[in-house]
């Protein structure tokens, strides 16, 4: 009996390792299947990468179009997001925009890191400085992800549009406010004004992701939302010009204040988004702007060119912030 069990106990001993040795087969046969099908997945989007073609306005589902006047080069819904991804080396309506918000990303992350390690000031004026980078770094990220991925279905296109119009408002908030703390660095005027602009941004952004609201809405109320806050926020922050100027004394608020800068900035953002508003030049030569200088791509430089405009003004009133005990006696 003994010996029967001893048997039967070595035979248990190497059967284990048989069944470990086709477990650990099966396995990997299964493991290279699934690496098969991802290579074939990957090959069939190459392939139908190269032969899908832009339709004319007429045959583009109805959810890719937000201009009317741009007639050709529309993508077709492209249902894999390696597809819309992979869309960025053709060219259509949005190669243009998509490559603007794609290099002006990785630039704005090239400054974020260069002013993370160089600059100047207190903790709490680099934190400033840092969240207004990161919004507009987001903002630009938030346009891209919706100018290459809208492509692949109406209900993430509207999501992805939804988001960017979030992200732009609060791009344009941040800058407002970061720009009136060092303008009234003196007083309490900055946290006013800086309460009172978030406060107005919180309630445009909860009105846009009401669900009744953004359901019955298209890109272009999207773009009717986006105009009016960029016309508050520019209102509001011309009120605070001639506040500061009352403040200041005319001469250094001419000198140091770098109001130039910022009266610049803020007419390129609205130049930006009352071009985009108005389809603004295609509106005139309907078809003649499909690919280069549309009325999206021209907004989009119009953007690059306040960012850049921002920097420098925001810089000169930083500096000199900082640099001198410029309260002394206020």
């Amino acid at each position: 009996m003994d010996a029967m069990s001893s048997h039967h106990l070595h035979s248990s001993h190497r059967i284990q390792p048989q069944q470990d040795r086709d477990t650990a087969l099966v396995t990997q046969g299964a493991s290279e299947n699934i690496n098969y099908e991802i290579i074939q997945d990957s090959y069939r989007d190459w392939k139908d990468y190269n032969r899908w073609k832009t339709l004319p306005i007429t045959h583009t589902p109805a959810y890719l179009i937000d201009n009317p006047y741009l007639l050709n080069h529309h993508r077709p819904q492209l249902c894999s997001l390696t597809l819309c991804l992979l869309s960025v080396l053709r060219l259509h309506v949005s190669t243009l925009p998509i490559w603007s918000c794609l290099l002006l990303t990785s630039a704005l992350l090239f400054l974020m890191a260069y002013y993370a390690v160089n600059m100047a000031g207190s903790s709490m004026e680099r934190l400033i400085l840092s969240v207004v980078l990161i919004t507009v770094n987001v903002a630009r990220f938030n346009s891209f992800l919706f100018h290459i991925f809208r492509a692949h279905s109406a209900a993430l296109s509207k999501f992805l549009c939804r988001i960017s119009l979030c992200g732009s408002i609060i791009e344009l908030a941040s800058m407002s406010i970061v720009w009136l703390y060092f303008t009234f660095y003196c007083n309490m005027w900055k946290c006013i004004h800086s309460i009172t602009v978030s406060v107005v941004v919180v309630v445009v952004l909860l009105l846009t992701l009401r669900t009744t609201f953004t359901e019955k809405s298209d890109s272009h109320t999207y773009k009717q939302t986006l105009v009016l806050t960029y016309l508050f926020l520019i209102f509001y922050n011309a009120v605070a010009l001639i506040q500061s100027a009352h403040l200041e004394g005319f001469q250094q608020f001419i000198e140091h204040l770098a109001v130039g800068w910022f009266i610049l900035c803020f007419s390129c953002s609205f130049l930006s988004a009352a071009l985009e508003f108005s389809q603004i030049p295609e509106r005139f030569w309907p078809g003649k702007f499909d690919v280069f200088f549309s009325s999206a791509a021209l907004s989009i430089f119009m953007i690059i060119v306040s960012i850049g405009v921002y920097s420098v003004g925001f810089l000169r009133l930083y500096y000199y912030r900082i640099s001198k005990n410029t309260c002394q006696g206020k």
